[in-house]
C-alpha cells in the first residue's frame, strides 16, 4: 500500500487543516498519548480525501545478465564470506569482475538482434537520463538583469587575471575578443600552449623474481596444503592448488613495472649534459631572461648529445652483437628496448635520427637506416650463394627485361611460357633446360634451382602443394592424376599468381 503523493491538492489539504476545530478534537483533560492519536487520526482523515493510500502491484526487478561461471564464482564468494576466510574472498571478490563483461556481451546482443526502430528502446535504460533543474525566474525584476548584464565584463576580467597570474601560464596563453556576434557581449578566445608529448602507458606489471623470498613462499603453501581438507574431484585440487600459489606469490614475490632504461643512458656523457640541463633548469627565475636562455642552451646540448651517444652505441651494438649468431627473440627484445617499447603493439610513428641528422619516421626509412649501418660494420659474409637470386635480378640488362613483359602479358605462346629461359626468346634448345648458369632456372613460384617447366609446376612445386593437396589428395600426384582431374587450369592460376606478386 502506497500513498500517491502525485495528485495531492494541497490548497486544499490546507483549508481543510483550517476547518478542524481543534478544541473539542483533542481536549486537554486527556493524557498525551490520546491526544497524539485523536491529533494523527484527523490529520489522516484529511489526508485521505486528497492523497488517498491505494495498492500498488510491486515487480521484481529483472536478473542480471550473467553466466554459469560467474554466479558460481558469486557462490563461492558467499561462503568465503560466511567462514571468514579473507584471502579466498579478496581473490574472488577481483574474479567477481566478470560480470561487467557479462552485461557488455548481453548489451552487445541485444543491439546485434534489435532493429533499427527499437533500438533506442532497447539503449535508454542503460544510457543515464540528463538531469536538469529548471531555472528559477520567479520574482525577477529588471534591476535583477541589469546586475547580472553588469556582472558579465567583472567576471570576465577575473577569468582573465586568474588564467594569466601564473608566470608560466601568462608566458604560454594568448587571448583575444571574437568579433562574430553582434551585441555588446562578445566571446573571448584563450589559447594556451601544451605539451605534445604523449600520455604514459601503463606498463605491465612484472614479477621480481630476485627479491623473493622463497622461504616463507615454501612455508606458505606446504600451511596451506597440508592442513587442507581432501577434495572430491580433480578439479577443486587444482584450483586449491593454484590459489594457494597465488596468494603465497601475492605475499612473498614483490612485483612492479618499473621502466628499463635506455641502452645509452649510462654513458658518462650523457649524464653530465644531463646534470647541467637540470641545475640550469632550477636556476631560471622570472626577473632574469638570460637564465631561461641559458636553460634551452643547456637543454639543446643534452639532446646533441644523447643523439651521438645513441648513433654510437648503436653502431656498437650492430657490431657486437647483430653481427654474430643470436636468438631472434633477444634481438627483438633490445630493438624494442632501443626505441622505448615496452610492449608489442606497432609503433610506425616513432621517430628516430640516423647518421646524417635526418628524421626517420616510417618503418621503412627506419628499415633503410638499419641495412646502410649493419653494411657499413659488417665485413664478413657467412654464405656467398644467400645473394645470387637478389643479385641476378637487380643486374638484369632492359632488354631482357622487356623480353619477360611480353612472355609475362602473353604475348608469346602459352606453351613457350613455361620452357623459355629469361635472357634469350625461347627456342627448341631451352625446352627442357635446367642449366644453373640459366638466369631462369629458379622457379619464380618457389625459388628453388629447377626451371618452371610444366612439370614441375603440376607435380613438384611447393609452392603449390596446399592446392594439389585440397583437389587430388596428394602432395607429389602423378602425370595420370593431374592430366584427368582437370586441375591444370587452377594450378597455372595460381602459378601466374605467385609470379606476378614476386615480380611486384
Amino acid at each position: 500500500m502506497l500513498r500517491d503523493w502525485r495528485r495531492i491538492d494541497l490548497a486544499g489539504f490546507h483549508a481543510d487543516l483550517d476547518a478542524i476545530n481543534w478544541s473539542p478534537a483533542v481536549p486537554r483533560s486527556d493524557p498525551c498519548d490520546l491526544q497524539w492519536d485523536k491529533l494523527v487520526s484527523s490529520v489522516e482523515a484529511a489526508l485521505n480525501r486528497h492523497a488517498p493510500v491505494r495498492a500498488v502491484k510491486m515487480r521484481n526487478p529483472t536478473p542480471p545478465p550473467i553466466t554459469d561461471d560467474t554466479r558460481e564464482l558469486i557462490v563461492r564468494r558467499r561462503q568465503a564470506i560466511a567462514t571468514g576466510d579473507e584471502t579466498s574472498y579478496a581473490a574472488l571478490n577481483t574474479e567477481v569482475r566478470a560480470i561487467r563483461s557479462d552485461y557488455r556481451r548481453d548489451i552487445q546482443r541485444r543491439v546485434d538482434e534489435t532493429p533499427s526502430s527499437a533500438l533506442w528502446r532497447e539503449l535508454r535504460p542503460v544510457i543515464a537520463r540528463k538531469v536538469s533543474s529548471p531555472a528559477q525566474l520567479e520574482n525577477l525584476t529588471a534591476d535583477d538583469l541589469n546586475r547580472y548584464f553588469t556582472s558579465v565584463g567583472e567576471e570576465t576580467h577575473q577569468t582573465v587575471i586568474r588564467t594569466f597570474q601564473d608566470e608560466m601560464m601568462a608566458r604560454r596563453s594568448t587571448w583575444e575578443v571574437g568579433q562574430d556576434l553582434g551585441s555588446d557581449h562578445l566571446p573571448m578566445k584563450i589559447t594556451i600552449r601544451a605539451s605534445d608529448a604523449r600520455p604514459q602507458r601503463k606498463r605491465k606489471a612484472r614479477w621480481a623474481h630476485h627479491k623473493a623470498d622463497w622461504r616463507a613462499f615454501q612455508d606458505d603453501c606446504e600451511a596451506a596444503l597440508t592442513g587442507a581438507v581432501p577434495t572430491r574431484t580433480a578439479q577443486e585440487a587444482a584450483t586449491r592448488l593454484t590459489e594457494t600459489i597465488q596468494n603465497a606469490a601475492k605475499r612473498h614475490i614483490p612485483r612492479g613495472a618499473r621502466a628499463d632504461p635506455r641502452p645509452w643512458a649510462l654513458h658518462p656523457d650523457l649524464q653530465e649534459a644531463i646534470r647541467d640541463r637540470q641545475a640550469a633548469r632550477r636556476e631560471i627565475r622570472p626577473d632574469d631572461p638570460d637564465s631561461r636562455a641559458r636553460w634551452i642552451e643547456a637543454k639543446q646540448r643534452a639532446a646533441e648529445v644523447e643523439g651521438r651517444v645513441s648513433r654510437e652505441q648503436f653502431r656498437e651494438f650492430v657490431g657486437t652483437t647483430l653481427n654474430r649468431p643470436a636468438s631472434l627473440g633477444r634481438v627483438s627484445k633490445i630493438l624494442k628496448k632501443w626505441e622505448g617499447a615496452t610492449d608489442d603493439e606497432h609503433r610506425d610513428g616513432q621517430a628516430m635520427m640516423d647518421d646524417d641528422n635526418k628524421l626517420l619516421v616510417t618503418d621503412k626509412q627506419k628499415a633503410n637506416a638499419f641495412v646502410k649501418t649493419y653494411a657499413q660494420v659488417s665485413r664478413h659474409v657467412r654464405n656467398k650463394k644467400v645473394d645470387l637470386t637478389a643479385k641476378r635480378k637487380f643486374t638484369t640488362p632492359r632488354e631482357v627485361a622487356v623480353d619477360v613483359h611480353q612472355l609475362r602479358a602473353g604475348h608469346w605462346s602459352g606453351s613457350a611460357q613455361y620452357l623459355h629461359r629469361i635472357g634469350r626468346n625461347p627456342g627448341r634448345d631451352c625446352a627442357q633446360c635446367n642449366s644453373l648458369t640459366c638466369r631462369a632456372a629458379g622457379c619464380r613460384c618457389c625459388g628453388e634451382e629447377e626451371a618452371d617447366t610444366p612439370a614441375h609446376i603440376l607435380l613438384r612445386c611447393p609452392a603449390l602443394m596446399r592446392l594439389r593437396l585440397r583437389h587430388l589428395g596428394n602432395i607429389h600426384p602423378s602425370e595420370e592424376e593431374v592430366r584427368g582431374s582437370g586441375v591444370v587450369a587452377a594450378l597455372g592460376a595460381a602459378a601466374r599468381y605467385l609470379q606476378s606478386r614476386e615480380a611486384t
